[in-house]
């Protein structure tokens, strides 16, 4: 599978999901044209009408169903991915660690002869 189409599954699962092409484009960061053209190379690459078109939004189609089926585990696979960023990227921006680190800092800074090859005792012998 090229990564193109693994881009264009997953942007259908986010149109299915929004129900809308402005929604979800919003939801994926690009715009409309963009959405509107990845599911037109989803639908010739696998050869299917995968959402029925109206002035409302879009829905699935029979064919549509039966691919968000199987795309079921690579939507969860990826929301729990996206879960997972979150936490990381909060645990990244915790105050206290930044505390810490700057206090570690500032003890190499004012011990800085300990860290030059030079030990405390020697230090006071001459």
């Amino acid at each position: 599978m090229k990564l193109g189409m693994l881009d264009n599954l997953y942007a259908f699962l986010v149109l299915e999901d929004c129900g809308t092409l402005k929604e979800a484009a919003q939801k994926l960061s690009c715009n409309s044209t963009t959405l509107s053209r990845k599911i037109q190379q989803l639908e010739n690459e696998t050869g299917l009408k995968l959402f029925d078109r109206l002035p409302t939004g879009y829905t699935l189609t029979p064919h549509g169903e039966r691919m968000r089926t199987q795309l079921e585990p690579l939507h969860t696979a990826y929301a729990g991915f996206e879960q997972w960023l979150v936490i990381h990227e909060e645990r990244r921006n915790l105050p206290e660690l930044r505390l810490i680190a700057d206090r570690i800092s500032s003890l190499i800074t004012s011990n800085r002869p300990l860290y030059r090859g030079v030990r405390p005792h020697e230090e006071a012998i001459a």
